[in-house]
Protein backbone atom coordinates (compact mmCIF):
# COMPACT_ATOMS: atom_id res chain seq x y z
CA UNK A 1 0.00 0.00 0.00
CA UNK A 2 2.74 2.43 0.91
CA UNK A 3 4.83 1.53 -2.08
CA UNK A 4 2.06 2.54 -4.44
CA UNK A 5 1.51 5.81 -2.61
CA UNK A 6 5.23 6.51 -2.49
CA UNK A 7 5.95 5.66 -6.14
CA UNK A 8 3.41 8.04 -7.61
CA UNK A 9 5.23 11.31 -6.81
CA UNK A 10 8.62 9.76 -7.71
CA UNK A 11 7.33 8.71 -11.11
CA UNK A 12 6.19 12.28 -11.72
CA UNK A 13 9.59 13.60 -10.72
CA UNK A 14 11.32 11.18 -13.10
CA UNK A 15 8.97 12.14 -15.90
CA UNK A 16 9.68 15.78 -15.18
CA UNK A 17 13.43 15.25 -15.51
CA UNK A 18 13.08 13.22 -18.71
CA UNK A 19 10.76 15.66 -20.42
CA UNK A 20 12.13 18.72 -18.68
CA UNK A 21 8.58 19.89 -18.00
CA UNK A 22 6.98 21.37 -14.90
CA UNK A 23 5.32 18.99 -12.42
CA UNK A 24 2.11 21.01 -12.53
CA UNK A 25 -0.26 20.27 -15.38
CA UNK A 26 -0.03 23.75 -16.88
CA UNK A 27 -0.51 24.34 -20.63
CA UNK A 28 2.72 24.63 -22.59
CA UNK A 29 3.32 27.25 -25.21
CA UNK A 30 4.73 26.41 -28.63
CA UNK A 31 7.99 28.05 -27.57
CA UNK A 32 8.26 25.83 -24.46
CA UNK A 33 7.67 22.65 -26.46
CA UNK A 34 10.24 23.61 -29.02
CA UNK A 35 12.75 24.53 -26.32
CA UNK A 36 12.20 21.20 -24.55
CA UNK A 37 12.72 19.21 -27.72
CA UNK A 38 16.11 20.81 -28.22
CA UNK A 39 17.16 20.58 -24.58
CA UNK A 40 16.50 16.85 -24.10
CA UNK A 41 19.62 15.49 -25.92
CA UNK A 42 21.84 18.02 -24.15
CA UNK A 43 20.94 16.88 -20.60
CA UNK A 44 20.71 13.16 -21.30
CA UNK A 45 23.76 12.27 -19.13
CA UNK A 46 22.51 14.38 -16.28
CA UNK A 47 19.09 12.83 -16.61
CA UNK A 48 20.52 9.31 -16.49
CA UNK A 49 22.52 10.16 -13.37
CA UNK A 50 19.46 11.60 -11.64
CA UNK A 51 17.36 8.60 -12.64
CA UNK A 52 20.00 6.23 -11.27
CA UNK A 53 20.14 8.08 -7.93
CA UNK A 54 16.37 8.17 -7.64
CA UNK A 55 16.12 4.48 -8.46
CA UNK A 56 18.79 3.59 -5.86
CA UNK A 57 16.97 5.70 -3.29
CA UNK A 58 13.69 3.99 -4.15
CA UNK A 59 15.21 0.53 -3.69
CA UNK A 60 16.76 1.38 -0.35
CA UNK A 61 13.57 2.96 0.94
CA UNK A 62 11.07 0.37 -0.21
CA UNK A 63 12.87 -2.89 0.43
CA UNK A 64 10.38 -3.48 3.25
CA UNK A 65 6.77 -2.44 3.15
CA UNK A 66 7.26 0.11 5.91
CA UNK A 67 7.51 3.88 5.99
CA UNK A 68 9.84 5.61 8.43
CA UNK A 69 9.38 9.36 8.77
CA UNK A 70 12.61 10.98 9.99
CA UNK A 71 12.76 13.99 12.25
CA UNK A 72 15.80 15.69 13.75
CA UNK A 73 19.00 13.62 14.02
CA UNK A 74 20.69 16.02 16.38
CA UNK A 75 22.22 14.62 19.53
CA UNK A 76 20.06 15.10 22.58
CA UNK A 77 21.55 15.59 26.01
CA UNK A 78 20.07 13.17 28.51
CA UNK A 79 19.63 15.03 31.77
CA UNK A 80 20.14 13.40 35.14
CA UNK A 81 17.05 13.98 37.21
CA UNK A 82 15.56 12.30 40.25
CA UNK A 83 12.04 13.14 39.13
CA UNK A 84 10.28 10.34 40.99
CA UNK A 85 10.14 8.74 44.38
CA UNK A 86 10.29 4.96 43.86
CA UNK A 87 8.43 2.53 46.06
CA UNK A 88 8.83 -1.25 45.92
CA UNK A 89 6.06 -3.47 47.26
CA UNK A 90 7.43 -6.97 47.61
CA UNK A 91 5.08 -9.82 46.76
CA UNK A 92 6.03 -13.23 48.14
CA UNK A 93 5.24 -16.52 46.49
CA UNK A 94 3.86 -15.35 43.12
CA UNK A 95 5.15 -15.26 39.55
CA UNK A 96 3.67 -12.06 38.11
CA UNK A 97 2.51 -11.74 34.50
CA UNK A 98 0.63 -8.43 34.11
CA UNK A 99 -1.23 -5.64 35.92
CA UNK A 100 -4.19 -3.30 35.43
CA UNK A 101 -4.48 0.01 37.30
CA UNK A 102 -8.13 0.96 37.77
CA UNK A 103 -7.10 3.69 40.21
CA UNK A 104 -4.23 4.55 42.49
CA UNK A 105 -5.67 2.31 45.23
CA UNK A 106 -7.28 -0.28 42.95
CA UNK A 107 -4.56 -2.32 41.24
CA UNK A 108 -5.10 -5.82 39.87
CA UNK A 109 -2.17 -8.16 39.19
CA UNK A 110 -2.27 -11.45 37.33
CA UNK A 111 0.18 -14.18 38.26
CA UNK A 112 0.83 -17.72 37.07
CA UNK A 113 -0.47 -18.98 40.38
CA UNK A 114 -3.13 -16.42 41.35
CA UNK A 115 -4.78 -13.01 41.05
CA UNK A 116 -3.89 -10.20 43.44
CA UNK A 117 -5.61 -6.95 44.43
CA UNK A 118 -3.65 -4.03 45.93
CA UNK A 119 -5.67 -1.36 47.76
CA UNK A 120 -2.78 1.05 48.33
CA UNK A 121 -1.81 -0.62 51.61
CA UNK A 122 -1.89 -4.40 51.33
CA UNK A 123 -2.42 -7.28 48.90
CA UNK A 124 -5.43 -9.57 48.77
CA UNK A 125 -5.60 -12.87 46.90
CA UNK A 126 -8.80 -12.90 44.81
CA UNK A 127 -10.02 -16.49 44.75
CA UNK A 128 -11.48 -17.65 41.44
CA UNK A 129 -11.91 -21.29 42.53
CA UNK A 130 -10.65 -22.79 39.29
CA UNK A 131 -7.41 -24.78 39.64
CA UNK A 132 -7.19 -25.23 35.86
CA UNK A 133 -7.03 -21.48 35.09
CA UNK A 134 -3.58 -19.93 34.56
CA UNK A 135 -3.76 -16.11 34.22
CA UNK A 136 -1.35 -14.46 31.80
CA UNK A 137 -2.77 -10.97 31.16
CA UNK A 138 -5.30 -8.51 32.59
CA UNK A 139 -7.09 -5.43 31.26
CA UNK A 140 -10.28 -3.54 32.05
CA UNK A 141 -12.34 -0.38 31.78
CA UNK A 142 -12.96 0.26 35.49
CA UNK A 143 -12.98 -1.57 38.82
CA UNK A 144 -16.21 -3.39 37.94
CA UNK A 145 -15.24 -4.64 34.48
CA UNK A 146 -11.86 -6.37 34.59
CA UNK A 147 -10.88 -9.26 32.33
CA UNK A 148 -8.20 -11.86 33.04
CA UNK A 149 -6.97 -13.89 30.07
CA UNK A 150 -4.91 -17.05 30.17
CA UNK A 151 -5.26 -20.74 29.43
CA UNK A 152 -6.48 -24.03 30.85
CA UNK A 153 -3.49 -25.62 32.53
CA UNK A 154 -2.06 -28.59 30.64
CA UNK A 155 -4.11 -27.94 27.49
CA UNK A 156 -3.72 -25.82 24.34
CA UNK A 157 -6.99 -23.97 25.06
CA UNK A 158 -7.58 -20.32 25.93
CA UNK A 159 -9.49 -19.18 29.02
CA UNK A 160 -11.11 -15.88 30.02
CA UNK A 161 -12.63 -14.64 33.27
CA UNK A 162 -14.35 -11.39 34.24
CA UNK A 163 -14.22 -9.75 37.66
CA UNK A 164 -17.21 -7.48 38.41
CA UNK A 165 -15.88 -6.15 41.69
CA UNK A 166 -17.18 -8.97 43.82
CA UNK A 167 -17.21 -12.29 41.89
CA UNK A 168 -15.58 -13.97 38.90
CA UNK A 169 -17.50 -15.00 35.80
CA UNK A 170 -16.08 -17.59 33.38
CA UNK A 171 -16.55 -16.76 29.69
CA UNK A 172 -16.75 -19.74 27.37
CA UNK A 173 -14.17 -19.84 24.57
CA UNK A 174 -14.17 -22.37 21.70
CA UNK A 175 -11.65 -25.17 22.24
CA UNK A 176 -9.74 -24.57 19.01
CA UNK A 177 -6.08 -24.89 20.08
CA UNK A 178 -5.67 -21.13 20.28
CA UNK A 179 -3.37 -21.43 23.31
CA UNK A 180 -3.00 -18.73 25.98
CA UNK A 181 -4.47 -15.23 25.71
CA UNK A 182 -1.63 -12.73 25.56
CA UNK A 183 -3.33 -9.34 25.17
CA UNK A 184 -6.76 -7.79 25.75
CA UNK A 185 -8.19 -4.61 24.22
CA UNK A 186 -11.49 -3.51 25.82
CA UNK A 187 -13.60 -1.44 23.43
CA UNK A 188 -16.06 -0.82 26.25
CA UNK A 189 -17.17 -2.69 29.37
CA UNK A 190 -18.68 -5.59 27.41
CA UNK A 191 -16.81 -5.69 24.10
CA UNK A 192 -13.24 -6.97 23.76
CA UNK A 193 -10.57 -8.00 21.30
CA UNK A 194 -8.19 -10.72 22.49
CA UNK A 195 -4.96 -11.98 20.92
CA UNK A 196 -3.64 -15.48 21.52
CA UNK A 197 -0.35 -17.33 21.13
CA UNK A 198 -1.54 -18.48 17.69
CA UNK A 199 -3.02 -16.86 14.59
CA UNK A 200 -6.47 -16.70 16.20
CA UNK A 201 -7.81 -13.35 17.42
CA UNK A 202 -11.08 -13.40 19.38
CA UNK A 203 -13.86 -10.84 19.55
CA UNK A 204 -16.20 -10.87 22.56
CA UNK A 205 -19.52 -9.08 22.09
CA UNK A 206 -20.67 -9.44 25.69
CA UNK A 207 -22.44 -12.73 25.03
CA UNK A 208 -20.33 -14.95 22.77
CA UNK A 209 -16.77 -15.30 21.47
CA UNK A 210 -16.25 -14.86 17.73
CA UNK A 211 -13.15 -16.19 15.95
CA UNK A 212 -11.15 -14.04 13.55
CA UNK A 213 -7.81 -14.92 12.00
CA UNK A 214 -4.55 -13.39 10.93
CA UNK A 215 -2.80 -14.73 7.83
CA UNK A 216 -2.79 -18.51 7.61
CA UNK A 217 -0.48 -20.01 10.25
CA UNK A 218 0.74 -16.52 11.20
CA UNK A 219 1.86 -16.89 14.81
CA UNK A 220 3.46 -13.68 16.09
CA UNK A 221 5.41 -13.18 19.29
CA UNK A 222 4.19 -10.61 21.82
CA UNK A 223 1.14 -9.54 19.76
CA UNK A 224 -0.14 -6.18 20.94
CA UNK A 225 -3.51 -4.58 20.25
CA UNK A 226 -3.86 -0.83 19.84
CA UNK A 227 -6.79 1.53 19.32
CA UNK A 228 -5.81 5.05 18.24
CA UNK A 229 -7.75 8.21 19.16
CA UNK A 230 -9.67 7.94 15.86
CA UNK A 231 -10.99 4.51 16.90
CA UNK A 232 -8.92 2.50 14.39
CA UNK A 233 -7.68 -0.86 15.70
CA UNK A 234 -4.27 -2.36 14.94
CA UNK A 235 -2.32 -5.46 15.89
CA UNK A 236 1.49 -5.63 16.09
CA UNK A 237 3.71 -8.67 16.41
CA UNK A 238 6.92 -10.23 15.16
CA UNK A 239 8.32 -13.58 14.08
CA UNK A 240 11.93 -14.44 14.98
CA UNK A 241 14.39 -16.38 12.87
CA UNK A 242 18.09 -17.32 12.80
CA UNK A 243 18.10 -18.35 16.42
CA UNK A 244 16.23 -15.22 17.48
CA UNK A 245 18.76 -12.78 16.01
CA UNK A 246 16.60 -11.72 13.05
CA UNK A 247 12.94 -10.83 13.04
CA UNK A 248 10.08 -9.86 10.76
CA UNK A 249 7.72 -7.28 12.24
CA UNK A 250 4.08 -7.25 11.12
CA UNK A 251 1.37 -4.62 11.43
CA UNK A 252 -2.29 -5.52 10.88
CA UNK A 253 -5.30 -3.22 10.72
CA UNK A 254 -8.89 -4.22 11.39
CA UNK A 255 -10.84 -3.39 8.24
CA UNK A 256 -14.34 -4.63 7.46
CA UNK A 257 -14.18 -7.06 10.39
CA UNK A 258 -11.02 -8.74 9.06
CA UNK A 259 -7.34 -8.33 9.91
CA UNK A 260 -5.40 -7.03 6.93
CA UNK A 261 -1.61 -6.80 6.89
CA UNK A 262 -0.59 -3.23 6.06
CA UNK A 263 3.11 -3.10 6.97
CA UNK A 264 6.03 -5.49 7.27
CA UNK A 265 9.73 -4.91 7.92
CA UNK A 266 12.74 -7.11 8.61
CA UNK A 267 15.56 -6.41 11.02
CA UNK A 268 17.82 -7.43 13.88
CA UNK A 269 19.33 -5.83 16.97
CA UNK A 270 21.39 -3.45 14.84
CA UNK A 271 18.71 -2.12 12.50
CA UNK A 272 17.01 1.24 12.99
CA UNK A 273 13.64 -0.32 13.80
CA UNK A 274 13.68 -3.10 16.37
CA UNK A 275 11.08 -5.57 17.58
CA UNK A 276 9.86 -4.38 21.00
CA UNK A 277 6.63 -2.40 21.22
CA UNK A 278 4.27 -1.26 23.96
CA UNK A 279 1.16 0.85 24.11
CA UNK A 280 1.52 4.23 25.85
CA UNK A 281 -2.04 5.48 26.11
CA UNK A 282 -2.82 7.22 22.82
CA UNK A 283 0.41 6.07 21.13
CA UNK A 284 2.20 2.85 20.22
CA UNK A 285 5.94 3.18 20.92
CA UNK A 286 8.53 0.89 19.29
CA UNK A 287 12.21 0.35 20.03
CA UNK A 288 15.08 1.32 17.76
CA UNK A 289 18.87 1.11 17.68
CA UNK A 290 19.36 4.84 18.28
CA UNK A 291 15.84 6.24 18.65
CA UNK A 292 12.37 5.19 19.65
CA UNK A 293 9.45 5.40 17.25
CA UNK A 294 5.74 6.15 17.45
CA UNK A 295 3.16 4.65 15.11
CA UNK A 296 1.46 7.08 12.71
CA UNK A 297 -1.16 4.75 11.26
CA UNK A 298 0.82 4.39 8.04
CA UNK A 299 4.40 4.07 9.30
CA UNK A 300 6.82 4.99 12.08
CA UNK A 301 7.75 8.50 13.21
CA UNK A 302 11.06 8.68 15.06
CA UNK A 303 11.18 10.54 18.34
CA UNK A 304 14.15 12.02 20.13
CA UNK A 305 17.42 10.08 19.73
CA UNK A 306 18.37 7.73 22.56
CA UNK A 307 22.06 7.34 21.81
CA UNK A 308 22.97 6.21 25.35
CA UNK A 309 20.68 3.18 25.53
CA UNK A 310 18.48 0.68 23.70
CA UNK A 311 14.85 1.09 24.72
CA UNK A 312 12.95 -2.14 25.35
CA UNK A 313 9.93 -1.43 27.54
CA UNK A 314 7.63 1.62 27.45
CA UNK A 315 4.59 2.86 29.32
CA UNK A 316 2.71 6.11 29.85
CA UNK A 317 -0.07 8.31 28.48
CA UNK A 318 1.40 9.23 25.07
CA UNK A 319 4.62 9.80 23.13
CA UNK A 320 4.97 13.00 25.17
CA UNK A 321 4.74 11.32 28.57
CA UNK A 322 6.24 7.89 29.11
CA UNK A 323 8.83 5.90 31.01
CA UNK A 324 11.32 3.78 29.11
CA UNK A 325 13.51 0.91 30.25
CA UNK A 326 16.87 1.13 28.52
CA UNK A 327 19.94 -1.10 28.39
CA UNK A 328 23.13 0.96 28.38
CA UNK A 329 25.02 0.62 25.08
CA UNK A 330 28.43 0.71 26.73
CA UNK A 331 27.71 -1.61 29.66
CA UNK A 332 25.83 -4.81 28.86
CA UNK A 333 23.18 -5.88 31.38
CA UNK A 334 23.07 -2.41 32.92
CA UNK A 335 19.47 -1.17 32.75
CA UNK A 336 18.20 2.27 33.65
CA UNK A 337 14.85 4.00 33.60
CA UNK A 338 14.35 7.10 31.48
CA UNK A 339 11.48 9.55 31.28
CA UNK A 340 10.55 11.31 28.02
CA UNK A 341 8.35 14.40 27.85
CA UNK A 342 8.38 14.55 24.05
CA UNK A 343 11.24 17.03 23.97
CA UNK A 344 13.89 15.71 26.37
CA UNK A 345 15.11 12.49 27.95
CA UNK A 346 15.63 12.40 31.71
CA UNK A 347 17.84 9.70 33.21
CA UNK A 348 16.34 8.51 36.48
CA UNK A 349 19.73 8.17 38.13
CA UNK A 350 18.26 6.80 41.35
CA UNK A 351 17.07 3.68 39.54
CA UNK A 352 19.80 1.38 38.20
CA UNK A 353 19.47 -2.36 37.70
CA UNK A 354 22.21 -4.87 36.89
CA UNK A 355 21.08 -8.14 35.39
CA UNK A 356 20.11 -9.95 32.23
CA UNK A 357 16.36 -9.45 32.62
CA UNK A 358 14.46 -6.23 32.03
CA UNK A 359 14.02 -4.72 35.50
CA UNK A 360 10.42 -3.54 35.21
CA UNK A 361 7.69 -4.29 32.69
CA UNK A 362 4.03 -3.59 31.96
CA UNK A 363 4.30 0.11 32.79
CA UNK A 364 1.03 1.99 33.33
CA UNK A 365 0.23 5.59 34.28
CA UNK A 366 -2.58 6.74 36.55
CA UNK A 367 -3.09 10.23 37.95
CA UNK A 368 0.55 11.14 37.33
CA UNK A 369 1.96 8.01 38.97
CA UNK A 370 3.62 5.16 37.09
CA UNK A 371 2.99 1.54 38.07
CA UNK A 372 4.87 -1.55 36.93
CA UNK A 373 5.96 -4.98 38.05
CA UNK A 374 9.25 -6.80 38.37
CA UNK A 375 8.89 -10.30 36.96
CA UNK A 376 11.30 -12.84 38.32
CA UNK A 377 11.43 -16.65 38.11
CA UNK A 378 12.34 -16.59 41.79
CA UNK A 379 9.02 -15.96 43.62
CA UNK A 380 10.92 -14.41 46.52
CA UNK A 381 12.00 -11.42 44.44
CA UNK A 382 8.94 -10.00 42.72
CA UNK A 383 7.59 -6.51 43.25
CA UNK A 384 4.91 -4.00 42.43
CA UNK A 385 6.82 -0.80 41.60
CA UNK A 386 5.31 2.66 42.04
CA UNK A 387 6.96 5.88 40.80
CA UNK A 388 5.43 9.06 42.18
CA UNK A 389 6.53 12.43 40.77
CA UNK A 390 8.28 14.64 43.28
CA UNK A 391 6.34 17.77 44.09
CA UNK A 392 9.39 19.94 43.47
CA UNK A 393 9.81 18.59 39.95
CA UNK A 394 7.52 19.67 37.14
CA UNK A 395 6.77 17.04 34.57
Amino acid sequence: MHQETFLTPLSKIMESFILNTPLLNTPETHTQKTSNSFRLPIITKHTLLILFLLFAFLLSTCKDNVLVVPTSNQNVLIKDSAMFDWEYKQIFGYRLTDLYVADTNKIYISAVNGILFYDGVSFTNLLYNDPTFTPSTVQGTDEYNIYFGGDIFGTPFSALKKWNGSIFQSIEIPQDSSRTIVDILPIDANHLWLTTASNIVYYYDGLTIINTYLAENMQTTRPKLFKNPAGEIYLFGYVSSNGGYNFTFYTYKLMNSTWQQILVDNGNDNTALQRYLNICGTDAIRSGSSKVYSFTGTGWQDLKPSTEFYGSEFGGTSKNDFLCVGENKNFSFLHKIYYCDGNEWFNQSNYVFYGGNVPISDIHEKRGNFYSIIKNPDPEHVYLVIARPRKSVKK
